[in-house]
């Protein structure tokens, strides 16, 4: 006997509003395309890249539909498996991007807080706004940004200055991402906060400082 379409759907998803419409729509001859979830006869999930085309009669009616189909689902279960890696970073890390000059496309809240900006306040302008003016004119910042523009990510724990001008350290690494020819399109920063681990160990280095000028040390 004929089964319908919903055999090879989830039971939850066929009582969907999104379900009902497209089924609608087909009958009324409208083509529907779209990334779908379907099931296999084992019920193992599968992504198909689908277009459902309404076939119509001499009267207009329609009198059957069409669907090609391509499995996506190796691709679909890759960028799911990359968003859940990038969801669990924007929980954990401050993360904000650039463009290859430096200049600042958006930030995550995490970033925000860390720094204590709001987001308009930060974008569109160059990445100097969280550093201290001595470094930003020195060579080794203009090199640190030529390096990132020629696809070569930086890594290390950095000086910057939140908001209020109080300097805080990141333990930070930037990763410049590449298009297919291999061009930077944009620089990502992941930025961790290490400012009270950096000023104990320059407390305690100080205080070695302070022990080796004023004692007689013999090892």
């Amino acid at each position: 006997f004929p089964s319908h379409d919903s055999i090879l759907c989830d039971p939850a998803a066929i009582r969907t509003t999104e379900y009902q419409q497209l089924w609608h729509n087909l009958a009324k001859g409208i083509p529907q395309s779209g990334k779908f979830e379907r099931r296999q006869k084992n019920g193992t999930v599968v992504y198909l890249q689908a277009h459902y085309i309404p076939v119509q009669d001499q009267d207009g009616v329609v009198s059957s539909i069409v669907q090609i189909a391509e499995d996506i689902t190796a691709e679909h279960l890759q960028a799911q498996q990359h968003n859940d890696i990038m969801a669990a970073l924007d929980n954990s890390m401050a993360i904000i991007e650039f463009e290859p000059n430096g200049t600042i496309r958006t930030a995550n809240q995490n970033f925000l807080v860390t720094l204590h900006y709001r987001l308009e306040q930060i974008v569109g302008k160059h990445h100097r706004l969280f550093c201290d003016k001595n470094y930003t004119a020195s060579s080794a910042y203009q090199q640190f940004w030529q390096q990132l523009s020629q696809g070569k990510a930086q890594t290390g724990t950095v000086a910057r200055l939140h908001k209020s001008g109080t300097t805080l350290y990141l333990q930070a690494r930037y990763f410049p991402v590449l298009d297919d020819t291999g061009r930077v399109t944009k620089v990502f920063k992941l930025a961790s906060d290490v400012t009270k681990d950096q000023l104990a160990l320059r407390d305690k280095n100080a205080i070695l400082n302070a022990l080796d000028k004023s004692l007689a040390v013999i090892e």
